[in-house]
């Protein structure tokens, strides 16, 4: 008697493992998850080469952020059937989360190979891609998505942003339009959209999109980040605070929020508020560069020096090549009377940007 091919399993499954399922599934689509555990373990119980109860389980448990057991289930779903792209995109999925781009990659592509339409497979290899910085290569895969699904908004946006990312901003405007052609509500291409403008010089019809961003999508923190920035160049400060407030009363653990959100007030000369802003940046994301200069700078003008100094220290170890940070570093070390070493810093400025004197100047001239 031969043996039953491995990618036909999935659809002979024991009597009652699909109707356990069935419950089980019913429990995810009420927000039951944890719950739904208990009837996908019967269902495999039930039978344990029906793959579809493997790979419920194993995307509940992503959810749940339980990703080693995850893996251990959408791998016996790929296993028992190899052939079914489904099962090699829920498995991509999971790599995502985990941050291992290069296996989303390759998941997407056995899925792809396994059936040539399956969309979702070539816009997740897309993300993997672009994610890689494989930009042009992700255009690519994202042209054949949408030649599967040319109504899909989400890809029209994502294709927008890559587009955005090279510079390539006729054509980024022309991917969220049709986006918000498809969906007039997609919060995300509009903020897109905003950004293209912002770029090309146009802050009115920037603000435009942001406002109707965050209009059709309150609760889209990338609404109100990007407001809060215009509001920033535009020396509007208190209501850039405001809008930096919303996203991280959205978003808490949004360490940009902070960030920026410590800016503002930073410009309010609300010293000590924007002290503990960015701390709270770092806090919550302490490889953001960006907070540990902001936080130095500000320091240094409260004649905190020493703090001052580890700050950049700390952005210089995280991001080596970031030229104000070796400066200001610089600058500080130089008022210590520590010379020699601040002649080596700002050796390294001049090293990295032979125009960072004049770059300097304008800003002190600007915060004058």
């Amino acid at each position: 008697m031969s043996a039953e091919p491995a990618n036909e399993r999935q659809t002979k499954k024991a009597p009652g493992a699909g109707e356990i399922l069935s419950k089980a599934l019913e429990l995810v689509s009420a927000g039951k998850l944890q719950d739904s555990l208990a009837l996908f373990d019967r269902a495999i119980e039930a039978d344990p080469e029906y793959a579809e109860s493997h790979n419920c389980k194993g995307l509940v448990l992503v959810e749940l952020g339980r990703l080693e057991e995850a893996f251990g289930c959408l791998e016996a779903a790929v296993t028992l059937c190899p052939g079914n792209p489904k099962y090699w995109y829920s498995k991509s999925l999971l790599f995502r989360r985990l941050g291992m781009y290069e296996d989303e990659g390759q998941a997407c592509l056995k899925a792809i190979k396994a059936d040539q339409k399956y969309t979702m497979a070539w816009y997740g290899r897309a993300r993997a891609l672009a994610a890689l910085g494989e930009t042009q290569e992700a255009i690519a895969c994202l042209e054949k998505s949408i030649e599967l699904e040319p109504f899909n908004a989400d890809m029209w946006q994502y294709r927008g942003a890559c587009e955005c990312s090279m510079g390539d901003f006729d054509r980024a405007i022309r991917s969220f339009d049709r986006a918000i052609e498809i969906n007039p509500d997609h919060g995300k291409a509009w903020c897109g959209k905003a950004e293209v403008l912002a770029s090309m010089g146009d802050m009115t019809g920037s603000l435009r999109c942001y406002d109707r961003a965050s209009a059709v999508a309150p609760s889209l923190p990338d609404a109100w980040l990007g407001k809060g920035r215009l509001m920033l160049l535009s020396e509007k400060y208190e209501e850039a605070a405001g809008a930096f407030r919303k996203a991280a009363e959205i978003a808490p653990d949004l360490s940009d929020a902070w960030l920026y959100q410590g800016w503002a007030q930073e410009m309010q000369e609300r010293a000590e508020e924007a002290i503990e802003a960015y701390s709270k940046a770092i806090e919550l994301n302490p490889g953001n560069h960006m907070a540990w200069y902001m936080k130095g700078v500000l320091l240094g003008r409260m004649e905190k020096y020493d703090a001052a100094v580890e700050c950049f220290d700390a952005a210089i170890e995280i991001y080596p090549d970031y030229v104000e940070a070796w400066y200001r570093k610089g600058l500080l070390l130089g008022m210590a009377g520590r010379r020699e070493e601040a002649a080596a810093c700002i050796s390294k400025a001049v090293e990295l940007d032979p125009e960072i004197f004049e770059r300097i100047r304008q800003e002190m001239d600007n915060e004058a």
